[in-house]
């Protein structure tokens, strides 16, 4: 489901502060954090996680992109000293909504908080607390540091239930499926702490800062469900006649669209059968409307 991509190097921050929507400064006292890549036009390349790594930093991106990732990204690189590599199959990336794996977590003192973001590290093992209407952790670490700290779940999540746990939190996953398509403030990042408003310059800066103090996105994410369709990415939702929104993410009947705000409230089609908004665990601000 998704890949580490790991940077070092003595300037590693420096470039990745000047690419990535998070203040690389915040992530490196929290230990990790969202944020995304985006384009020069502002459109979203990838969403990630970054971790803060022992020697440098990780961004956890969807596997389907991490080889073209890692080219682009390498492009702006130039004369840096920046070193980038996919973890290999060591590597683990996994999730858990049992109350047993809790209670181990707990006793590694790696249970985060049950708010979004909240994070609990332990060397190179980040637990991450999705924010999800039910109490989810993302685990990301290799092999070794799972084994250092003695942890070993019992029932871990499907990707396809990780998945349905990520849309109930409203996070948005863009790899290559839906790349370059949205804007940050589309995918709700500047409401899930994804985007720093005051750190410096960065690659499609101008575009989420006028997005900001213009106060208004016209069209942002919202969660579905369907009561008889299997949504896939990129799939139309309708409003009578007009296709008003598109696909982020989808597990089963549930999924993540964005669609024009006056039409958030409102039931939609999808192949011709009814969805239904559900809401998000976060509000969208009534400024934005």
């Amino acid at each position: 489901m998704y890949s580490l991509v790991k940077i070092g190097g003595s300037d590693a921050e420096l470039f990745l502060q000047g690419q990535l929507t998070q203040d690389l400064n915040l992530v490196r006292d929290s230990g990790c954090l969202p944020g995304a890549w985006l384009d020069p036009r502002g459109r979203v390349i990838a969403t990630l996680r970054i971790l803060r790594l022992k020697n440098g930093f990780g961004l956890v991106v969807s596997a389907s992109i991490a080889e073209s990732f890692v080219s682009r990204l390498g492009m702006y690189r130039l004369r840096a000293d920046v070193s980038m590599e996919i973890a290999g199959p060591e590597w683990i990336s996994i999730a858990t909504d049992n109350e047993n794996d809790r209670a181990a977590l707990r006793a590694c003192d790696l249970l985060p908080k049950a708010t979004m973001n909240a994070c609990s590290v332990s060397s190179d093992l980040h637990a991450v607390s999705t924010g999800a209407i039910y109490t989810v952790v993302e685990l990301f670490g290799d092999s070794a540091a799972f084994s250092a700290a003695g942890l070993a779940l019992q029932q871990p999540m499907s990707e396809q239930q990780w998945r349905l746990a990520r849309i109930q939190a409203g996070n948005a996953d863009i790899g290559l499926e839906n790349t370059g398509k949205y804007t940050a403030h589309m995918l709700n990042l500047d409401l899930t702490a994804a985007v720093s408003f005051d750190k410096g310059c960065y690659t499609g800066q101008e575009i989420v800062a006028r997005t900001e103090h213009r106060g208004r996105s016209k069209r942002r994410m919202m969660c579905y469900h369907s009561h008889d369709a299997v949504a896939t990415i990129g799939d139309k939702l309708w409003h009578g006649d007009h296709a008003v929104g598109e696909v982020v993410n989808a597990a089963g009947t549930e999924l993540l669209a964005v669609i024009p705000l006056n039409h958030h409230g409102e039931p939609l089609e999808l192949a011709g059968k009814p969805v239904e908004p559900v809401g998000l665990p976060y509000n969208i601000p009534a400024d934005a409307v």
